[in-house]
């Protein structure tokens, strides 16, 4: 249906796609708005007035066909159809584009996403703030890509920030970590067993599951927070799989095919960890054999020593580890007495009732 415009309504602007359209406001004005979308169906100017309209001469474009005076493209007018068609195509194409970009060859990977996750593991546990232009050196993105993620990141309370501009870690992020420690009902089972342990031997004994080429901390009871405080971790520390003691009891629950994937994956992820690979196969030998592995050169200041707990239905890996300070036993100690005991509270909190 044509639009019944009479020539009163013309553009003097160079063509281009459509950005504004008129709308009935009352049966005698109308409001000009933007449109988001390049076309517009013309048959909704069908109730026009046979009355001059005023509108503003800047951005009044059309490119509508059999619109009286407005400046058509060279060459043949497009229809509808071939419209939609290449608005399709181009997206098809911007989506190939930005997935040739992306170092993950999933066609389903959600690069924006991945950026914004990037940001909030650039926090340490010993970050106060951190500028845009720290945080692009730590995730190499551009700092104009990490300006608007951190500004998004603030509006949703994944990241808080100060007067000059520096960010730091929300509380919303505690939020969103919350189902997965209500999920271990095991933990809230196991902490008194835990802490009696941990007074005993003069330390900290923690609770922690696998994550990727780390184990992270689910639980973590003390027998004296006073003590060695910076060697002391809390629950969400995480520490490398193949240099710590729990790291190596929770790799001698994996399966061969597991630990080789992991291998592989830490060989193009992070290879400077790799070199301890031998080392980490002993100590997931040393806790099938004996039910626990030891190591002390992850931190000079502590002996630590770690069980296997057990294996989630869902195929997660949990352990626990003991860790003391170096000034107060040694190694003989930890193998002798610690490290069997530690294996007897593996087996104590497995029968426990409860899902796993």
């Amino acid at each position: 249906m044509r639009a019944r415009t009479h020539g009163l309504l013309h553009s003097a602007a160079p063509p281009g796609p459509c950005r504004s359209f008129f709308e009935r406001q009352s049966t005698s004005s109308f409001i000009y708005r933007n449109c988001q979308s390049n076309l517009v169906d013309i048959s909704k100017f069908d109730f026009l007035p046979r009355v001059a309209i005023s509108v503003p001469k800047a951005n009044f474009r059309f490119l509508w066909n059999g619109w009286p005076g407005a400046r058509q493209p060279a060459g043949r007018r497009r229809s509808l159809k071939d419209k939609v068609g290449q608005s399709v195509a181009d997206e098809k194409q911007g989506s190939k584009a930005r997935q040739r970009s992306s170092p993950n060859p999933d066609p389903f990977f959600a690069t924006t996403l991945d950026r914004g996750l990037k940001v909030l593991s650039a926090f340490g546990p010993y970050d106060a703030w951190l500028s845009n232009s720290e945080i692009s050196s730590r995730t190499g993105m551009p700092r104009s890509s990490v300006s608007r993620l951190t500004n998004t990141l603030v509006q949703l309370g994944y990241l808080g920030r100060n007067e000059s501009g520096a960010y730091r870690v929300g509380s919303q992020v505690l939020s969103v970590a919350y189902p997965l420690l209500a999920r271990f009902k095991i933990r809230q089972a196991a902490r008194p067993f835990m802490r009696d342990f941990a007074v005993r031997a003069g330390g900290n004994v923690s609770m922690a599951m696998s994550n990727g080429l780390h184990a992270i901390m689910l639980d973590v009871t003390r027998s004296d927070d006073t003590v060695v405080s910076d060697y002391i971790s809390d629950i969400g520390f995480s520490v490398p799989l193949y240099s710590t003691a729990v790291g190596r009891a929770i790799l001698s629950l994996m399966t061969s095919g597991e630990r080789s994937a992991l291998h592989t994956r830490t060989l193009e992820t992070a290879p400077h960890l790799a070199g301890e690979k031998a080392e980490a196969d002993r100590g997931a030998e040393d806790c099938k054999a004996h039910g626990f592995c030891f190591v002390s050169s992850w931190r000079a200041e502590t002996l630590a020593v770690a069980a296997p707990l057990l294996r989630t239905a869902d195929g997660e890996c949990l352990a626990l580890v003991c860790a003391t300070p170096a000034f107060q036993t040694n190694e003989t100690e930890m193998r002798s007495d610690t490290g069997p005991r530690l294996v007897s509270l593996a087996a104590r909190i497995r029968a426990l009732p409860g899902d796993r």
